[in-house]
């Protein structure tokens, strides 16, 4: 398995105790190369879907940013719109409201928090949940205070990243 070199103690727990767990165990050489960058984990029960949901990737990494959307249509999501920084983004949302933005919040030009500030004043309706790499966790906290309906640390864990999102969408 995969352990990204910042992973919360919870998480690594959860790491080991499966590593650990006993039973059959596949031999090494039949293991499957990772389908994407999202770190490896158990199965999760399923979540209601909300598949019809219009969702905005907001993120100035393009590769990160085109893996979550094909990662997201892969799923079963089919509206998808994408912007490079915080500014384009809100010239995206000057035309369209959207059901859920996912955001990272340090972006140059407009950073996550003046984008979540738009979209507080303009759409209340709007559910966000910010993207933040580990060593910015006191951010994605300050995000939440802010009005962001939750956070996503990086590296994302693909069952975490469509739990949340489902969790969110489902309030």
């Amino acid at each position: 398995t995969f352990i990204a070199k910042n992973t919360p103690g919870s998480q690594l727990s959860e790491i080991l105790s499966h590593i650990a767990a006993p039973g059959p165990r596949r031999p090494r050489e039949q293991a499957p190369a990772p389908a994407s960058p999202f770190q490896r984990e158990p199965a999760a029960a399923p979540l209601p879907r909300h598949t019809k949901a219009s969702i905005l990737l907001v993120d100035d990494e393009e590769g990160f940013r085109t893996m979550l959307r094909d990662t997201l249509e892969d799923e079963g999501y089919e509206d998808i719109t994408m912007a490079g920084d915080g500014g384009e983004a809100i010239e995206i949302l000057k035309n369209r409201e959207f059901d859920l933005v996912v955001l990272d919040i340090v972006m140059p030009f407009v950073s996550g928090f003046g984008v979540l500030h738009f979209i507080h004043d303009h759409f209340p309706k709007t559910k966000v949940v910010m993207l933040t790499a580990y060593a910015e966790m006191r951010l994605a906290v300050e995000a939440k205070e802010l009005g962001a309906s939750d956070f996503i640390a990086k590296p994302i864990m693909r069952a975490d990243f469509f739990r949340t999102i489902e969790s969110v969408l489902s309030k």
